[in-house]
């Protein structure tokens, strides 16, 4: 994960922070496109019903160890363009793996 997908030239510096820590800058792959996520068996612990994020990221277990839906926040730039980050909650796990997560933001 961290040597092929955040190393690629399309990662982002994200500030990652942990509920009730201290922001960290991490990379990430942001996806700006706007996700559906829907409930599966596999991920229905971390989510109930469907729900619409507005960005969703991926990032390494490397740099996130533990992930608290709700309360942990992330800083990125909304748009490309923008010159500020923009502060998103953790609205949803989407995947997680031994090397990765995929969090939905809102």
């Amino acid at each position: 994960m961290d040597n092929v997908f955040l190393q690629s030239g399309f990662e982002e510096t994200i500030v990652y922070t942990p509920s009730g820590g201290s922001g960290v800058s991490i990379s990430a792959i942001v996806d700006r496109s706007g996700i559906s996520e829907v409930s599966s068996a596999r991920i229905s612990r971390y989510a109930t019903e469907p729900r619409r994020n507005t960005l969703s990221v991926l990032l390494s277990t490397t740099d996130v160890d533990a992930v608290v839906v709700g309360e942990d926040t992330v800083a990125l730039k909304k748009n490309t363009t923008d010159t500020t980050n923009t502060v998103f909650t953790v609205s949803s796990i989407i995947s997680q793996d031994s090397g990765s997560w995929r969090l939905g933001l809102t």
